[in-house]
C-alpha cells in the first residue's frame, strides 16, 4: 500500500503539484493500492484536476488539517497523533510507502520522532519545498524560534530512514551546500506537468506584444520590478505593448495604485485554475523577475506553467533558471539586472521576430515530454528502488 499525505494544504493550494505527483505514483505502481489523505476542500479540487481514471483508482480520505498559522506546539501535537495513526496502519505490511507531499518544520520533527517505530519494510518519503525558513537565510537569535525552523528540523538526529525529494537539481545542490549531512538522502523528482492540461494555442508575435506575470503579486516574486517595467514600457511603446498580472495579491492591503498601468490587474481572491489558463492564453511571454534568495531553495509552479503552456520566459539569471536554459536551449531570455530586462523588451517590440519566437515555443515542447507523469514515473520507481525491494508485480 502507498499512503500519500498532505497535512498542510487547503482548497486550491498546490493542487497542480499534488495532482501531478499522484499521477506519477499511480503510473509508477499501477497495481498498488494508493490512499491520499488531505483536507476536504483540497481533495475536491484535486479530483477535478486529476484524470478520471486516476481519481477512480485512489482511495480519498479526509484529514483534519491544523490551521496554517497555529502555534508550533499545537501543530506538533496534532501531527504526532496523525503520523502515529498512519504508521500503525502500515506497521504490519512489507514494502509500503508513506509519502508526505509537503511538510512544515513541526511535521518533520514529529515524523523523525516516530520514525523509529516504523516497520523495516516501510519507506518514508518527504517532498521538501516551499517552507525552508532558516536553511539559507539569517536565523532568529531567539532559541525557541530557531528550534522551530526548518534547518533545525532537517538537522535533528534521527529519521535516517527518511528519503527527501526536492523538485530541481539546482535545489538539491543548494541544499547540500547548506546541509552536507543530508548527502545521499536527497533525491530529485521534478515538478510534473499538471494532468489534464493541453498546451495553449500558439500565437503569432504581433503587436501589441503581451507580457505576463503569473502567481502571487508579492516582492519575492518580483512584482514591484514588473510594475516599474510596465510603467516605463507602456509610456515608451504606446499601443505596442501590454502587461498582464494573472494571479492575486497576498492580502488586500498589498494592492497598489501603480497597478493601473496593467491591462490585467491581480485579483483579491484566489484565481480558479481554468480562469488562470484562459487569461494566460493571450500572453506572448511570461516574466519572472524573482528574488534570487527565495528561489534558491524553492521551485516555481508558475514557471512550469509558462513552459508547459508554450510561453517563452524572460527570467532573472539564477541557478534554477540557468539550469533550465542550459538543458532546453533557447526558451526565452535571461537577464542580470533591470537595465538588461528593459533592453530585452525593447528588442522584442522593435524586431517583432516571429520566426525566432516560434523557435522558442517549439523548444518548450521538450519540457512537456520530460515533465510528464509517464516520464517521471520511471524516475520515481528508480528512487524507490534505492530504499526498498520492488517486485515485478509492483512495477
Amino acid at each position: 500500500m502507498i499512503v500519500i499525505c498532505d497535512p498542510i494544504c487547503r482548497a486550491g493550494e498546490h493542487v497542480p503539484f499534488n495532482s501531478g505527483l499522484v499521477e506519477i505514483v499511480h503510473r509508477a505502481f499501477p497495481n498498488e493500492t494508493i490512499v491520499f489523505l488531505g483536507e476536504h476542500s483540497h481533495l475536491l479540487q484535486l479530483k477535478e484536476q486529476a484524470h478520471p481514471s486516476v481519481v477512480d483508482s485512489i482511495a480519498w480520505t479526509t484529514l483534519s488539517v491544523p490551521d496554517r498559522h497555529a502555534k508550533y506546539s499545537k501543530r506538533f501535537y496534532s501531527e504526532v497523533k496523525m503520523i502515529w495513526r498512519l504508521i500503525k496502519s502500515l506497521h504490519r505490511s512489507a514494502n509500503d510507502i508513506l509519502l508526505f507531499t509537503t511538510v512544515l518544520a513541526s511535521t518533520l520533527v514529529a515524523l523523525k520522532l516516530l520514525s523509529r517505530f516504523v516497520h523495516r519494510g516501510v519507506t518514508l518519503q518527504v517532498v521538501v519545498h516551499g517552507y525552508l525558513g532558516g536553511v539559507n537565510g539569517k536565523r532568529s537569535r531567539n532559541p525557541i524560534r530557531r528550534w522551530q525552523d526548518m534547518k533545525t528540523a532537517l538537522t535533528l538526529p534521527g529519521g535516517n530512514n527518511i528519503q527527501y525529494f526536492v523538485l530541481e537539481t539546482s535545489i538539491k545542490e543548494a541544499m547540500l551546500n547548506y546541509l552536507p549531512s543530508l548527502n545521499r538522502r536527497i533525491e530529485v523528482i521534478e515538478h510534473a506537468i499538471p494532468p489534464g492540461e493541453e498546451p495553449l494555442p500558439p500565437l503569432d508575435l504581433r503587436l501589441p506584444a503581451r507580457f505576463g506575470f503569473l502567481g502571487r503579486a508579492e516582492n519575492v516574486r518580483g512584482f514591484p520590478v514588473f510594475l516599474t517595467l510596465a510603467s516605463e514600457m507602456t509610456k515608451k511603446h504606446r499601443g505596442k505593448v501590454e502587461f498582464h498580472a494573472i494571479g492575486r495579491y497576498p492580502r488586500k492591503d498589498h494592492a497598489t495604485n501603480a497597478a493601473d498601468v496593467l491591462t490585467t490587474q491581480p485579483a483579491f481572491e484566489r484565481v480558479e485554475r481554468r480562469d488562470f489558463m484562459e487569461k494566460a492564453k493571450k500572453l506572448h511571454f511570461v516574466i519572472f523577475p524573482v528574488s534570487p534568495e527565495f528561489y534558491e531553495l524553492s521551485a516555481c509552479g508558475s514557471l512550469l506553467d509558462a513552459m508547459a503552456w508554450g510561453k517563452p520566459i524572460i527570467a532573472r539569471n539564477i541557478p534554477i533558471l540557468a539550469n533550465l536554459f542550459g538543458k532546453y536551449g533557447d526558451i526565452g531570455y535571461l537577464f542580470d539586472d533591470e537595465v538588461e530586462l528593459r533592453g530585452i523588451i525593447d528588442s522584442i517590440i522593435e524586431k517583432q521576430d516571429d520566426s525566432h519566437y516560434k523557435l522558442q515555443v517549439d523548444n518548450l515542447k521538450q519540457v512537456r515530454e520530460d515533465r510528464s507523469a509517464s516520464a517521471l514515473a520511471k524516475t520515481y520507481r528508480e528512487l524507490c528502488a534505492k530504499t526498498m525491494p520492488i517486485t515485478s508485480a509492483r512495477v
